[in-house]
């Protein structure tokens, strides 16, 4: 090189002046080059870490013979190399002595490992900060208690050995990204997380004080306790994050989290208690998080995002500043909003049993379902609805405090009872089936009102009791209030008809029509509200839906197929089917000869349905278990009782419930007894042995009423608002005129209870033969339709329903009758089977 740079010299000085520059810089960036190389420094003496005689260069060059922060240190066994301030090297072997002068810093760019000395003497600081791993295994003196290592940079690191042999020292994660990661349980006098994540695996960190700073600390094991100990419980600081990522952890509950997160894959086990958390809930990994039956306290003044998770417990939001977002589906016991705010987040469905507003809760875009008896408590004005909604959804009464809401939903079963006060409801209000809306006195306003699955259209609708345009006693309680339906277009209504009637099941049964249609608008025919076929498209005609002979309460909705609005049309058509006996089959023996009369036929398939024959007056019922007929201001009760009227016992129960509506035998008929009157048929008019009657009575506000097999009734004129209530279930046989009393001898078939007091015709249509109940006939509580023929319960359909459970053993019995002939002719017989035939055919015709 410098035989070239001579020669360039000398052969132009403006040339070389330029190449002579471009050597030269050259030659210093190799020189700069090599002098920064890594190289390997191993101790050859017993000095000071400056000192060069102190090395030995192993391995690479190095300008100054002393390790700089990108060189190998190795320290044999057979010295001790002592710093007198900050150091710097790429790694360090230590299988000799390190004594480092009090408060002193070694830099380590890469791994710490050896099992020499590290000589740490005094309390005083001596801190090996390093980017790489540790593994040292090596020993510290007994007196030293200042030794410190720091995991820094932003690679992923593993501890594995011990810091100090005497169990002391601080062990300390100040990272910018990545981990350190336990190899081995350790034990250290203090524990600081500054910064990055910290993970104990498989193994347990044992620790005096803690300082959780910031960054993550890591609970890979089923508790806290199977990776961390330390003397005192830790308080992470405010943005500090505690995960848990086994597939089944149990959150430890002494710690007041910050950030707390589960990334497991399964679900989250009971809690060791109630827990608090200042900062975010996090899920990572897909899994469960379910606190059980743990109260769970949202608090600090940090911005709190909380994804979902269950609890039976309280959700408590006390928080010093800031509020709470939900970000997943959230479901507790009471949610108690002291203070500040909560939102519920975005098209989430959340369950909880009440609301205490003491705080703002905001709706959000989500459902909030609400199942106590007292949904909100607080102060009203707290609830901002937003574009979510409030369902309430409880199997018992509900009462409403909150008067705004952008939609609510009255779902489960009972009452909802509105606030005397108006109700806004700028969105939808929805009713479904067995709910009743007592909308108090006041008038509430709605933009839709949806009944069932109809979403009516606009006006005033209520009660029967109140002055709504559109009275409905379905959903809505006999009150005065009102709700005024502002968005929701009608379409026109046309009439819906049809003979209707009672049919036996091989008829076609009555044709069902609508006198009109619009285009633009859909009609379904429904029975009740459930639908019959599919919807026909309006034509601007008339409509035929067809024929029908199923039991039901026929009706028609013309649903507005751009608004969705929909609109009942007028009038429906009630349908009645006779209960058909089963298509017989037998088993038979033929004759053994020609004109022998040896043959026989039993007819052998389950009688279904059946009647219910009581046998024993003393003791013998159908309990429904419910006081079915209690606080009622009109009812029926009717069905069909096989008896002979000349062999009754005084005060012997038919059906009803005690002290409230009975009917029974007694004062020599049958007689309905009430709290305000009773009405009696006498026994001398009731004629034909034992045979089938049909029985109905009926109240209301003004009469009292009984009916023999659909005849004219007897009538009392009565003044009531209620017929009373009693604790005695609703029962059929024995227990009715008194909790026991005289039970009835005979059969019961067809029973049915009414809110309200059928018509005449309704009563003779009823009595015309043995029909089936259905659900979607109007005003039907429990019709039992005896379908069961075996077991020892009766299940009924209707708005109430209650399962009837058999006492003492009533008997399921066989109600039709058989009619056999013969061909050739000859042969007649009313039993269910036959014996001594002779060789002929036989024919029988089965009725009910």
């Amino acid at each position: 090189m410098i035989k070239t740079l001579l020669f360039n010299l000398f052969s132009s000085f403006k040339k070389s002046f330029s190449f002579n520059v471009k050597l030269m810089c050259l030659g210093m960036f190799f020189v700069v080059a090599s002098a920064n190389a890594q190289a390997t420094f191993t101790a050859k003496a017993t000095a000071n870490w400056n000192s060069s005689s102190t090395w030995m260069l192993t391995s690479g060059i190095d300008a100054d013979g002393v390790p700089d922060g990108n060189d190998i240190v190795i320290i044999p066994t057979a010295f001790n190399v002592s710093t007198a301030g900050n150091q710097d090297c790429a790694g360090i072997t230590i299988t000799g002595t390190l004594t480092m002068a009090a408060n002193n810093l070694l830099t380590v760019n890469g791994n710490v490992n050896g099992a020499g000395n590290w000589n740490v003497t005094g309390a005083n600081s001596r801190t090996i900060s390093l980017t790489g791993d540790w593994s040292f295994t090596g020993t510290t003196p007994a007196a030293g208690t200042g030794a410190k290592v720091i995991f820094r940079g932003t690679a992923n690191q593993t501890l594995t050995g011990n810091i100090t042999s005497i169990d002391g020292g601080t062990l300390e994660v100040n990272k910018t990204s990545g981990s350190v990661t336990l190899g081995n349980s350790i034990t250290i006098a203090n524990f600081n997380n500054i910064a990055g994540i910290f993970d104990a695996g498989a193994f347990v960190l044992t620790s005096g004080a803690s300082t959780l700073t910031a960054g993550t600390l890591r609970v890979g094991g089923t508790t806290w306790g199977t990776n961390y100990s330390f003397s005192t419980t830790p308080i992470p600081l405010t943005g500090f994050t505690i995960e848990y990522y086994n597939t089944n952890p149990v959150i430890f509950a002494s710690i007041a989290y910050q950030n707390l997160t589960f990334s497991g894959s399964g679900t989250t086990a009971n809690p060791s208690g109630d827990l608090t958390i200042a900062g975010n809930l996090n899920n990572s990994g897909g899994g469960t998080i379910d606190f059980n039956a743990r109260n769970v306290t949202l608090n600090g003044g940090a911005v709190q995002n909380i994804v979902g998770f269950t609890t039976t417990g309280i959700v408590a939001i006390n928080k010093s500043g800031n509020n709470v977002t939900f970000l997943g589906n959230v479901n507790g016991g009471t949610l108690n909003i002291s203070n500040r705010s909560l939102n519920l987040g975005s098209s989430l469905t959340h369950n909880f049993t009440s609301v205490n507003l003491g705080g703002t809760l905001n709706g959000g875009s989500s459902s909030l379902a609400l199942s106590g008896a007292t949904p909100f408590s607080g102060t009203a004005t707290n609830f901002t609805p937003s574009t979510g909604t409030v369902s309430l959804n409880a199997s018992v009464n509900q009462s409403i405090v909150v008067r705004t809401f952008y939609n609510l939903t009255l779902s489960g079963t009972g009452t909802k009872t509105f606030p005397t006060s108006a109700v806004a409801i700028s969105n939808n209000l929805t009713i479904n089936s067995g709910v009743v809306a007592d909308l108090s006195t006041a008038t509430h306003t709605a933009g839709r009102l949806t009944l069932g699955s109809v979403i009516v259209p606009s006006g005033f609708w209520g009660s029967s009791s109140s002055t709504a345009t559109n009275k409905n006693d379905e959903y809505f309680a006999a009150v005065t209030g009102r709700v005024n339906v502002t968005g929701c277009t009608s379409s026109s209504v046309f009439n819906v008809t049809g003979l209707g009637g009672s049919f036996c099941s091989s008829s076609s049964g009555s044709a069902i029509n609508l006198s009109g249609s619009q285009t633009g608008v859909s009609y379904q025919l429904v029975k009740g509200v459930t639908p019959v076929g599919a919807p026909r498209a309006g034509t601007g005609n008339a409509i035929n839906f067809g024929n029908f002979n199923n039991t039901g309460t026929y009706t028609v909705i013309a649903t507005n197929t751009t608004t969705s609005c929909s609109t009942f049309m007028s009038g429906s058509v009630n349908i009645y089917r006779y209960s058909s006996p089963p298509i017989p089959t037998a088993a038979f023996t033929n004759a053994s000869c020609p004109g022998t009369a040896t043959g026989s036929i039993t007819v052998n398939n389950v009688v279904a349905p059946s009647s219910l024959s009581f046998v024993s007056a003393s003791s013998q019922y159908v309990d429904l278990r419910t006081t079915l007929l209690s606080g009622r201001s009109a009812f029926t009760v009717e069905g069909w009782i096989k008896f002979d009227a000349t062999k009754v016992l005084p005060r012997m129960s038919i059906f009803g419930q005690n002290d409230v509506i009975e009917v029974a035998f007694e004062d020599g008929g049958v007689k309905c007894y009430t709290p305000v009157g009773s009405v009696i048929i006498p026994l001398s008019e009731i004629t034909g042995g034992y045979v089938w009657h049909h029985i109905a009575a009926t109240g209301d506000a003004t009469s009292l009423k009984i009916y023999l097999d659909g005849g004219t009734p007897k009538t009392l004129n009565i003044s009531t608002s209620n017929f009373g209530s009693s604790t005695d279930s609703t029962k059929m046989g024995y227990g009715v005129m008194d909790s026991g009393g005289t039970g009835l001898t005979g059969e019961v078939f067809k029973l049915g209870f009414w809110n309200k007091a059928l018509t005449a015709a309704e009563i003779t249509t009823l009595s015309s033969g043995f029909v089936e109940y259905d659900a979607s006939l109007s005003g039907l509580l429990a019709g039992y339709s005896f379908n069961e023929s075996s077991g020892n319960t009766v299940t009924g359909v209707g708005s109430v329903a209650p399962t009837g459970t058999l006492v003492n053993g009533p008997v399921w019995t066989d109600p039709y009758t058989y009619s056999w002939t013969s061909n050739p002719a000859g042969f007649t017989s009313s039993s269910k089977n036959i014996t001594g035939l002779t060789d002929r055919t036989y024919i029988l015709k089965t009725s009910l």
